[in-house]
C-alpha cells in the first residue's frame, strides 16, 4: 500500500465532497437571496411604521 498511488484518490474524493458541500451551500444561499428579495418591497421599510403604537 503505497502512499501516493492511495493519496491522489482520497484527496480527489474530499475535493468533490468539498465542493459538493460549497455547491449546495451557495444553492441555499441564492435561493434565500432570492425569496428575501421577493418579500422585501422597493420604497421604504413598512415593518418600521408598523412598529409605531397607535394613540388613542
Amino acid at each position: 500500500m503505497e502512499p501516493h498511488n492511495t493519496s491522489p484518490q482520497v484527496f480527489i474524493k474530499t475535493l468533490e465532497d468539498y465542493v459538493r458541500e460549497i455547491s449546495k451551500f451557495y444553492r441555499e444561499k441564492m435561493a434565500f437571496k432570492l425569496t428575501s428579495a421577493r418579500q422585501v418591497p422597493t420604497g421604504p421599510d413598512p415593518l418600521h411604521h408598523n412598529h409605531i403604537p397607535f394613540e388613542p
